[in-house]
């Protein structure tokens, strides 16, 4: 953050070069097909967010099999399947859902009111 000029003339010529410099890096990546200070003799060591992409896919991919395993098999999984979509149906049709957002909206606003109130009586 330091090395952004203060003043708007040399806050435009340092946006420029920069522009410029990443002009010519993109010109030899899609020359050469890698960046200049890229190093190929370099290993790749995975980050730790890496190490945990394959269990967390794995343990994701295992409960979406077993929620469709249950749908397949269980018969209270159907019905609570079934019965919550018709519910939910039912309630979006007779106008019910939007009652519920009205509400929740109105006890956000109130809170809203009430922390401005606050804030503006100390």
């Amino acid at each position: 953050m330091s090395d952004i000029p203060a003043e708007k003339p040399e806050i435009d010529s340092w946006l420029r070069e920069l522009w410029y410099d990443k002009e010519k890096r993109l010109e030899n990546f899609y020359k050469e097909g890698k960046f200049p200070e890229e190093d190929e003799t370099k290993p790749y060591f995975p980050s730790s967010a890496d190490s945990f992409r394959i269990p967390i896919f794995l343990i994701w991919n295992s409960g979406l099999f077993l929620i469709f395993y249950l749908v397949l098999v269980s018969p209270v999984t159907r019905s609570y399947l079934l019965f919550s979509n018709v519910l939910l149906f039912v309630l979006s049709t007779l106008g019910h859902i939007e009652d519920i957002d009205r509400k929740f909206e109105n006890i956000d606003t109130q809170t809203e009111t009430q922390t401005t109130s606050e804030s503006t009586t100390s």
